[in-house]
């Protein structure tokens, strides 16, 4: 399959071109599941209405106490917490439609990943098809999954967040396409 027979936008085919060579064909291509997790972001939810509610009622302790002649400058540290338990929950949105907009390409030479950046730009990742490219695959029961080739330099619970083909809502097909290339697979976890 060609780069245009792809139903990628412009901005994504222009930077497909300048990563892919002339005559590399496409085998996969695929997205991550878009779909939002009411089981990630709860937790969220419930620490920004925590946050939330120590920070308002700081506030209302500190404005109990304040004078007229004399306002009280420290409220506005409470009113800055105030202001992030709010934008904890969009935040969090923000960086999920961030990362459901990535690009994951399969050629028989290699894996490309195409990761948008904070505000503006793109990041790309590319990965040698090799033997024990693939350091782990999680899969769950409905066949979603990720395959991961590598990690990054953010790390969270004193693990360093994973990077590959995240989030793919069937996580199979580019295995099998991976397998037939001679890939071994490492590490196989199955999240319930």
């Amino acid at each position: 399959m060609r780069l245009s027979d792809t139903d990628f936008g412009q901005e994504e085919r222009e930077l497909l071109s300048q990563v892919m060579e002339r005559d590399e064909d496409i085998i996969w291509y695929g997205r991550p599941d878009g779909k939002l997790s009411l089981a990630s972001f709860v937790p969220v939810m419930m620490f920004s209405l925590i946050w939330i509610g120590i920070s308002s009622a700081i506030i209302w302790v500190g404005l109990q106490d304040i004078s007229v002649e004399e306002p009280d400058l420290m409220l506005c540290i409470p009113a800055i917490f105030l202001l992030l338990g709010l934008l904890m929950p969009v935040g969090y949105r923000h960086y999920h439609k961030r990362r459901s907009r990535s690009v994951y390409v399969l050629t028989p030479e290699r894996a490309i990943l195409l990761e948008p950046k904070m505000f503006s730009g793109v990041k790309v990742f590319t990965y040698p098809v090799e033997e024990d490219m693939l350091l782990g695959v999680t899969r769950k029961k409905d066949g979603s999954g990720s395959l991961i080739f590598d990690h990054s330099d953010v790390v969270v619970n004193d693990k360093p967040l994973p990077r590959g083909f995240l989030n793919l809502s069937d996580v199979e097909r580019p295995l099998a396409l991976l397998r037939e290339m001679g890939v071994k697979v490492g590490q196989v976890s199955y999240d319930l």
